[in-house]
């Protein structure tokens, strides 16, 4: 499995699955459903990137209360002493979404206003299809 991630706290999906991943775990330290830790080596450094994920298979309108959740994990996880070469981001996927007063972009503008990345399950399926037929045509 691989993924990527921007130093912006945005989950770049045209990316995803072109650099591998160090370490995966499941249930990690504060309660996070994913951890994706991989290491990154440039010209002149050599850090770790860690991503935190929750994963939530149906969201509605009590978004706000995931948000204070995440929020107390990412608190947590910030305390959490790790080297000076250690970037971390936090994202939460997403199954569905179904909300009477906020659409799936207004809710990734919300969740970004707190350093957290919405990525629907949908659009990773998407991305995928799009990658694999690419590889294909490449054949």
């Amino acid at each position: 499995m691989k993924i990527s991630e921007s130093l912006s706290h945005k989950l770049d999906l045209s990316e995803i699955n072109k650099r591998p991943i160090k370490t995966l775990f499941f249930e990690s330290k504060f309660n996070w459903d994913i951890e994706f830790d991989e290491t990154i080596t440039t010209d002149h450094y050599k850090y770790h990137w860690i991503t935190f994920c929750d994963i939530i298979p149906l969201l509605g309108d009590e978004y706000p209360n995931i948000i204070k959740k995440i929020e107390e994990k990412i608190k947590l996880t910030i305390k959490d002493k790790v080297n000076c070469y250690t970037y971390r981001s936090f994202c939460l996927i997403i199954g569905n979404f179904n909300s009477s007063i906020t659409t799936k972009s207004q809710l990734k503008q919300i969740f970004k206003t707190h350093k957290i990345t919405i990525v629907f399950v949908d659009e990773i399926i998407e991305q995928n299809t799009t990658n694999n037929k690419k590889e294909t045509i490449k054949k």
